[in-house]
């Protein structure tokens, strides 16, 4: 008995090799939260994956949930069928700092979104700072993007809240260091 196909915008956070040619995607989607997927031949097959599944890319995913036979430790896990690349930002953030500073968070996007959960507005929030990185054209332009997305993904993930003062927000940001084991404030 097949399972049924389900389809939804995505933001892809992160990538990690399984195989000799799979690979597990975790990302941010519109209607079903951040989901794990499983997907098969990923490094071969042009056609299922054709723009890649790389970071920062957003798109429109087909996905399966896994049957319990298949699960051996995650009981959330999908199975990636097709990802319709329609834009990929790492492409358009240049130079070089940009791109590492949106990476840097995704993975606070990653770490601090729980999985399963509907977060319909933290993923607009995402494609929205998207969308504000590919237009910045300065340092301090992108910095203010930033530090404003990193604000909203704390607040919209339940680890502040919108009237949080600056020493409040410093504990939060602090917290989020010791879960990406990265240094955030040096650079906001």
């Amino acid at each position: 008995m097949s399972r049924e196909l389900l389809t939804d915008n995505a933001l892809l956070l992160r990538n990690f090799d399984a195989k000799e040619n799979d690979c597990v995607i975790h990302c941010l989607t519109e209607h079903h939260g951040k989901i794990h997927a499983y997907a098969k031949h990923a490094k071969k097959s042009k056609r299922r994956f054709g723009g890649g599944l790389d970071p920062l890319s957003l798109g429109k995913i087909e996905f399966r949930q896994a049957k319990s036979s298949d699960l051996k430790h995650d009981n959330n896990l999908y199975f990636l069928e097709h990802f319709y690349c329609l834009n990929s930002a790492h492409r358009y953030l240049n130079p070089f700092f940009l791109y590492q500073a949106a990476n840097l968070w995704v993975e606070c996007l990653d770490h601090l979104s729980t999985e399963g959960d509907q977060q319909t507005s933290l993923f607009l929030m995402a494609k929205n700072t998207l969308a504000e990185l590919t237009l910045c054209d300065s340092l301090p332009s992108c910095e203010g993007v930033l530090t404003n997305a990193i604000k909203n993904t704390l607040i919209l993930s339940g680890f502040s809240s919108p009237d949080a003062s600056i020493s409040e927000f410093k504990k939060a940001l602090g917290l989020v260091e010791e879960v990406s084991q990265r240094g955030l404030r040096a650079k906001w």
